[in-house]
């Protein structure tokens, strides 16, 4: 069972097959895997009550849409319990012959599709945030798409439409009103640009923790829970892309933030736990 994959986007369209099949591989299930609106293709897949429908519509660009249910008569951005996104407003794109990294961890999927620099642009797909989570709340399904800023940055409900299912409703999105989510992570921290730590070239992997904005000043900020199965940290000159290091006991694969390469100082690398 591949619970990491770098694919070659040849096509839109191929993309999405890869994606269905690593997405079985990781026990999802595929709802609907075929054709769409004459040339494209469409995928919708879910994992317990977590529903996701994709579908692409030009040579390099793929929509997608959270929802809670599937409805095999109705179009992907009418699916039932669909989130806030009515229109085709989120999307990420894939560059035909450049990679992609698919990654499994318990509670997620995320996607890095690089462009035509070697830098990824960032999506998730929660099914479940797991036990890190604060205050008492039901629900955790998610997304974000095409994060060209990565997982972690304050503009992730601004400009990458992202929307958290809390207590029966889907958070607002493409807005940073109150109720939205936030990134509470900076981009640029003393955890990025201080690792491999100086005096013994140690790699500590610190979590991403998720906000939500206040309910009527949305200049404050309650924390919601951390992504799952994904770290920061900074893996310097001693590290490569894609290499497995053992921290703690538990295995994690070092991917590059919003660089081409390992080790950048300003925005560091994610660590991912791989899993199912």
């Amino acid at each position: 069972m591949a619970t990491y994959r770098s694919v070659v986007c040849s096509t839109v369209n191929q993309f999405l097959v890869d994606l269905a099949a690593f997405l079985v591989e990781n026990g999802w299930a595929i709802d609907l895997d075929g054709t769409y609106s004459g040339s494209y293709r469409r995928l919708h897949f879910h994992k317990g009550a977590a529903h996701f429908d994709l579908y692409s519509s030009s040579s390099n660009r793929i929509y997608a849409h959270a929802c809670l249910g599937y409805a095999a008569a109705n179009a992907p951005g009418d699916q039932p319990g669909r989130d806030p996104i009515s229109s085709a407003s989120r999307f990420f794109t894939v560059y035909p012959g450049y990679n992609a990294h698919l990654i499994s961890v318990a509670g997620a999927l995320y996607i890095g599709a690089l462009n035509t620099y070697g830098v990824p642009a960032w999506s998730f797909f929660i099914h479940d945030p797991g036990p890190d989570r604060f205050g008492n709340w039901n629900g955790g399904a998610g997304i974000v798409c095409g994060c060209t800023s990565g997982l972690c940055n304050s503009s992730m409900s601004n400009n990458n439409y992202a929307t958290v299912y809390i207590n029966n409703a889907w958070t607002p999105t493409g807005t940073t009103a109150a109720g939205s989510i936030i990134g509470l992570e900076p981009a640029a921290d003393l955890a990025a640009r201080h690792q491999p730590f100086f005096y013994n070239q140690t790699v500590m992997p610190i979590q991403i923790l998720v906000g939500l904005r206040n309910a009527s000043d949305a200049s404050k900020y309650h924390p919601l829970f951390f992504l799952p199965g994904a770290r920061r940290g900074n893996g310097g000159t001693i590290y490569d892309i894609g290499e497995i290091l053992v921290i703690g006991g538990e295995d994690y694969k070092i991917i590059p933030n919003q660089t081409a390469a390992i080790g950048s100082t300003s925005y560091g690398d994610y660590l991912f736990k791989l899993g199912n």
